[in-house]
Parts: structure tokens; sequence; C-alpha cells
């Protein structure tokens, strides 16, 4: 199922329903393109790119190797101190191409199709996103958070698949920061559900993926009848598999 969104700047118009009738027809028109796009077909498993890399280095990233230990420490640190339960650190990776961010989407989608895609076009920006993992879902009243933590690469056959499965759920790591997150997506559902409705459905199931699998817990609960969908995002926010888990002052 695709989506086509567009969003509308209300201040641009001269009332909110202008803006909206503008907001319909720009619509149409996008889903006309959507609908008569006449995109050839790319062979499954590859995809060939008309794409020349330049510059050195080919990979830049934001840290340095020294960088990125050092806040590893600190992270440990804040940990000892009792100010955050654990702490998901990244780093961005740049590399300059003339494929167009289409192409990106294009060859994201076959390379590693994910349950959850989206191609973006905004101001001075253009996101791609491929992610097996929902942030909160409000569907009929009920909230949803599916943590996805604990990860290892898939098997070349099922035996193989079978053996990482195994492995993966016998890691103390792993289990142990899982568990955390479902904990912190309790609380998180919690805070905008109705007393005594939260619950996890599903607890440590394994889900597999074009090239990795995670372990996948469902908690759920039934949204507050004074809340809304937004309170359930706000309430989800800091993302823990994402950014962590802070302590709230």
């Amino acid at each position: 199922k695709v989506y086509v969104i567009h969003w509308v700047s209300v201040d641009r118009h001269a009332s909110t329903e202008e803006a909206y009738k503008d907001g319909r027809s720009r619509l149409k028109r996008l889903l006309s393109k959507v609908y008569n796009a006449n995109v050839p077909k790319l062979s499954p498993g590859f995809v060939k790119l008309h794409t020349r890399q330049f510059g050195t280095p080919l990979n830049k990233s934001t840290m340095t190797s020294d960088e990125y230990k050092s806040a590893v420490m600190q992270a440990k640190e804040h940990i000892l101190a009792g100010n955050i339960f654990q702490i998901v650190l990244s780093q961005r990776f740049e590399r300059r191409t003339y494929a167009t961010p289409f192409e990106v989407y294009r060859a994201l989608r076959i390379v590693n199709p994910s349950p959850y895609m989206a191609y973006v076009q905004a101001r001075g920006c253009i996101l791609v996103a491929s992610s097996p993992e929902i942030l909160t879902k409000v569907e009929k009243g009920k909230v949803i958070n599916r943590p996805l933590a604990g990860t290892t690469r898939r098997g070349k056959t099922e035996h193989e698949d079978k053996l990482q499965e195994e492995q993966l759920l016998n890691d103390q790591k792993q289990c142990a920061e899982h568990i955390m997150l479902v904990d912190l997506g309790r609380n998180d559902v919690g805070r905008v559900s109705k007393s005594g409705s939260v619950k996890v459905e599903k607890l440590m199931n394994i889900e597999r993926y074009s090239h990795v699998m995670h372990i996948s817990s469902t908690v759920s609960g039934e949204l507050d009848d004074h809340l809304e969908s937004w309170d359930a995002l706000r309430a989800a926010l800091p993302v823990g598999t994402v950014s962590g888990a802070p302590k709230v002052n």
C-alpha cells in the first residue's frame, strides 16, 4: 500500500477552505503522476545505477574514532550515575554521488525491502527511509508499541537461520537490552492508556528480514478517552530503540 501525502501551508492562503481546496488539487496532480508513471522494472537483487563516485574520502563520518570512544565513556558514566538507563550512540556518514535521491530509494527498496518505507521531498531536503519498526501506532482506540532490539545477521540456509535465532535469544546482553525497551514501551503506552489496559501481547519473538533478524515484542493499551494520536506520539518520544532511555527528572 502506498500513501501519497501533501502538506498544506495554511498561512499562504486567505482561508482554511482555500488552503484545503488547493491541497486537494495538488494531491490529485501527485496521484496522477504516480498512476501514470512508466517506471522501468529493476531486476530483483541487482540495481544498475548511473553513478560516478568522486571526492576523498568516499565515506565521511561526523565523528573520529577517538571522539566516538570518548562518547562511549561519557555514556557509561551517565549510566553509572543513574542519569539514563541506556543510550544509543550514532554517527552520520556522508557520501557524494551523482545518483538521484529517487534512484537511491529504488535501490534501497530492492536491496532492503522493509514494511515501512518513505520518500519525502521537502525544501532543501529529501528524506529516504526504510525501517522494519513503527514508532507508535493508534488504530481504533488501540495504542501499539513494537520495540525491535537485539539483532543478528540472517543465515544462508534455514538451518543457519535457526542457529542464529538460538544464539540471539541466548545472548544475555541483547535480551537484557530488549527487556529494558519493553519496559520502556509499557511506560510510554501506559502514559496515554486507560488504567489496567496495558499488556504485552507478544514477547521476544524473532522477525526475519532480508539481511538481518530482530527480537520483537508488542505492547498495547486502550487510548484514554480524552486523548488522541498526537498524545500517543508525544508519549513515545524520545524513541528508546533509536536514542536510548533517559530518566525523567
